[in-house]
């Protein structure tokens, strides 16, 4: 879900109404899915979900929503990796050589 203070999502105009169920079960579900799983999750048949993958619009809706989602969430991503890096630090046997984990646990503070 957006911030209070970021951009709203991109515009999905000229999508069809089940091109819209569909971008939005592969924003829910991940691309995960097979074809047959996403046309149910969006209510649609699975024509319809390979037409709306040569569609260009969609194609492109598509792209702006992910790039979307993730700068919204790079910041999460960032403080994740950040809090894994300090707990293998912490853990014996985490793989992580002296000179690495040295310059990471500087980097961290």
């Amino acid at each position: 879900m957006p911030r209070k203070n970021s951009p709203s999502l991109p515009s999905v105009v000229g999508l069809s109404p089940k091109q819209h169920d569909l971008l939005a079960a592969i924003v829910e579900n991940g691309l995960s899915l097979s074809r047959t799983d996403l046309a149910e999750k969006a209510g649609c048949d699975r024509k319809t979900v390979w037409a709306a993958f040569q569609s260009e619009e969609f194609c492109d809706a598509y792209n702006k929503v992910c790039l979307f989602l993730i700068k919204e969430r790079v910041g999460e991503v960032i403080d994740a990796s950040i809090r894994a890096a300090k707990k293998s630090l912490h853990s014996p046997g985490s793989g992580l050589g002296f000179g690495v984990s040295a310059h990471l646990h500087a980097a961290v503070q």
